[in-house]
Formats: structure tokens, C-alpha cells, sequence
């Protein structure tokens, strides 16, 4: 969570420099203020995530992880990646390669993947400062598996980098930008909000591993985590509405939390009874309904099924289409951040949960001055002057930026903590 602290409060130091920051699109706010290990829109905002990959293939570990990258698979453009190496090793086929290149010393292994390293840094230092060509796309898409400078259209459209702190994967949150004219938050297209997700639910939501295979790049050595597919990433959404009305606009940072107020398995079983109910009314019974009470996978949902067929006047037919079910979701109005009083107007907030009921009791109390307590340090660590938590007002302040400490009694999942920053 500190990840989303961190860029909670690097968007307030962008808003003080220039008041028309709120106005510019989620996607730039959120390139310019974070550390990413995954960025949806890379058409548009190329550089930012160029910058993070630049970043891994000039660290201590570059070489390990360049080895890992194409000695581990075979790639599909041998003659793109090739070029990255001297020209001993520019071979017919990935065996030949691979067969040449373990012929040679550990000094002379080091030497190569040093000077195919080099090259790539020199690609994406092009790729940093826009100066870029078709031919750098080419050889970065064949190194990453994917179209580099593109847009994939797939959850999410950030994804923080991670750390290993005290021997525990952390951070590598998960962020999903929902933008709106008016005062609903926009639609969920494709997957249901949550606290948490992992990497492995999000390749087999999405259909496809784009993002695990641009986060375990950047995210290396970190990703060789036994557990790094399976960790639970707390889910953020970045929500503005009234987004073309400068005096009516809020914005919040959101824990997943505050929309999931049933789990999401129960929420999809659910929602199937609910659909079989209406086709079958009183023929809906108990045995049915345990049945569909096991319906609540949403990767076996929203696979494409390319194998349906049927009879129909005693012939047997195939469909020519694939059919897709894609999970849509919107968001009630007490799910709806921006119509609580605690939220007004022109307001940047960062909302957390501090408790999934409504008691003030001693885990409450505790988690509550937890969460204040690493704002506070996060701010000190980040800006200047020194920032103090004034318990009898809720403010926390250092005479030239002021955040209020509010809470929201969710009306159907407990008590939020809001940190509110008035722009």
C-alpha cells in the first residue's frame, strides 16, 4: 500500500505546480506521479514504462535476467534479437545459438550479454526521449513477446513495481483509471471491482499474459518469487467525475474494498440463480439452485468457447462464431464514493478501508493510527517541511499543505478513512 501512498502524495506535489494537472487525462496524471512495473497504454505513454525497462537492463542483475528472457523460450524473430549480440552469435536457429553460446567461458558469457545489455539500454533510451524508430519497436517486441508501443486494451491500466521487504513480496498494486463526465463512476468493462487480484487471475481474465510478461521484466529479480503469480495485489481505482467542470469535479484514489461488498465468486453465483430464476420460475428448485451455486469462476465465464454445437431439426450444426461472456459491472449509488457528504467538490482523496464493520473497536483503533501513521512517514520521506498529525482537529500539516483525516460509514461495508486534499 505504501506504492499508492507514495503516489497519492507525488499527484498533490503535481497539483500545487500546476492547478490544471486535475483537468489533463487519468492516464498522464498517473504516468507522470508513479513507479510502474505495467502500463495498459504504451501507444501513448510509451516512455514512462521505457524508462522502468531501462531501469532493470542497466541494474547489478541485467545479465541473469536477459538470460532468463531468451534462453528460457524460443523466441520467434532469432534475426531481430541476434543483432542485439556480436556477430558470432548471429545463428540460423535458436538451437545453434544456444549451443554456441554455452560454448563459451563464464567471462566471455558475461562480455556478450553485457554488450547485447548495452544495446538494448541504447534502444530504450531512444524510446525515453521519443526518438524512437519501427526498426527499435521490432527488436523490443521480439525481445518482450509483444508489440511494445501499442495499446492492449486489457485490466489493468497500471500496475505499481513491487518490492521484497523483510523477506515478503509487497507493493505491485494494481490501479484502474475510471474517468466520468458526470457524477457516476464509469462502468466496469470486463471484470468486477476487488481489493485484491493476482497476476494469475488477471492473465486468465484477460485471456493473455501481456502483463505478467512486461511486470516480471521490470519487476526481476523480484518476480522470481515462488509466489509472485499467486500474491494478492490490493486493487486501487483512480475514479474522477464531472471530469469537464472544474468546480464540481472530485477525484479519489479508492480501495477495491469500497465497491466489493460481496465477495466475488458469491456476487457471480449469485447474479447466474438470479438469471436461471427468471427462466424458470417455480421450476427454479433447491437442487438447481445449488448447482448454480458453483457457477462463480469468472475465467471459465469469459473464456472463448470455439467448440459449440448442437442439433437443430435433427441436423447437426457448429457455430461459426466463438461466443465470449465478458463481465460488466456498475456501481450502485451507495457504492458510489463521490455522493458521500464526506466527499466534496474540487477534492483529491485517498480512500482506505479501516474496517469491513462499523465498531470502533481496539483492531479498529489500531489499524486506523497504522494507516495515519505511514502517511505521515511518507509524506516526511517525500516533501518538505516536516509534516505533523494533529489528533484534536484530524489534520495533518506542515503550515504549507494541509490534509483532512475523514471517514466514510460505507452504508454497506464498513468504515473507510479518507485523506482529503482540497485543490
Amino acid at each position: 500500500m505504501i506504492d499508492v501512498i507514495g503516489f497519492f502524495i507525488k499527484i498533490i506535489e503535481n497539483i500545487r505546480r500546476d492547478r490544471d494537472f486535475t483537468k489533463k487525462p487519468l492516464e498522464y496524471i498517473s504516468s507522470s506521479s508513479g513507479q510502474f512495473a505495467y502500463l495498459d497504454d504504451r501507444k501513448r505513454y510509451y516512455k514512462t514504462i521505457a524508462l522502468s525497462l531501462k531501469k532493470a537492463f542497466e541494474s547489478s542483475y541485467r545479465c541473469n535476467l536477459l538470460e532468463t528472457l531468451i534462453l528460457s523460450d524460443n523466441p520467434s524473430k532469432l534475426k531481430t534479437i541476434a543483432s542485439l549480440f556480436p556477430k558470432k552469435l548471429h545463428q540460423n536457429t535458436w538451437k545453434k545459438f544456444r549451443e554456441n553460446f554455452n560454448s563459451f567461458s563464464a567471462t566471455e558469457k558475461q562480455r556478450v550479454f553485457n554488450i547485447a545489455n548495452d544495446n538494448i539500454v541504447e534502444i530504450l533510451k531512444k524510446f525515453s526521449k521519443g526518438a524512437d524508430s519501427s526498426g527499435d519497436n521490432n527488436v523490443l517486441g521480439s525481445l518482450l513477446g509483444f508489440n511494445f508501443k501499442s495499446s492492449a486494451n486489457v485490466f489493468p491500466d497500471f500496475l505499481f513495481t513491487s518490492d521484497i521487504i523483510r523477506g515478503e513480496l509487497q507493493n505491485g498494486s494494481i490501479l484502474e483509471l475510471k474517468d466520468s463526465k458526470g457524477s457516476n463512476v464509469s462502468s466496469f468493462n470486463s471484470t468486477i471491482p476487488t481489493k485484491y487480484k493476482t497476476l494469475d487471475e488477471i492473465n486468465a481474465i484477460n485471456g493473455t499474459q501481456i502483463v505478467s510478461k512486461l511486470a516480471n521484466i521490470i519487476d526481476y529479480p523480484h518476480s522470481k518469487s515462488a509466489h509472485y503469480g499467486s500474491h494478492g495485489r490490493t486493487c486501487f481505482y483512480f475514479v474522477r467525475t464531472n471530469n469537464t467542470k472544474a468546480e464540481k469535479m472530485r477525484i479519489s484514489i479508492v480501495e477495491g474494498s469500497f465497491f466489493e461488498t460481496i465477495p466475488k465468486e458469491k456476487l457471480i453465483a449469485e447474479t447466474m440463480k438470479a438469471i436461471a430464476r427468471e427462466h424458470l420460475g417455480n421450476n427454479f428448485t433447491p437442487e438447481l439452485e445449488a448447482i448454480f451455486e458453483k457457477i462463480n469462476d469468472q475465467s471459465i465465464i469469459a473464456r472463448s468457447r470455439s467448440d459449440i454445437a448442437t442439433k437443430i431439426n435433427g441436423m447437426s450444426k457448429k457455430a461459426s462464431v466463438s461466443p465470449r461472456f465478458r463481465i460488466m459491472s456498475e456501481v450502485a449509488t451507495d457504492g458510489n464514493p463521490h455522493l458521500y457528504p464526506e466527499i466534496p467538490e474540487k477534492t483529491f482523496n485517498l480512500i482506505l478501508q479501516v474496517n469491513p464493520s462499523r465498531d470502533k473497536d481496539k483492531i479498529y483503533i489500531e489499524v486506523r493510527e497504522k494507516i495515519i501513521s505511514s502517511v505521515v512517514s511518507e509524506l516526511n520521506s517525500l516533501m518538505a517541511p516536516k509534516f505533523i498529525y494533529n489528533k484534536e482537529n484530524n489534520k495533518i500539516s506542515n503550515g504549507e499543505i494541509i490534509l483532512e483525516i475523514k471517514e466514510i460509514a460505507h452504508k454497506r461495508n464498513g468504515l473507510h478513512l479518507v485523506f482529503q486534499y482540497h485543490f
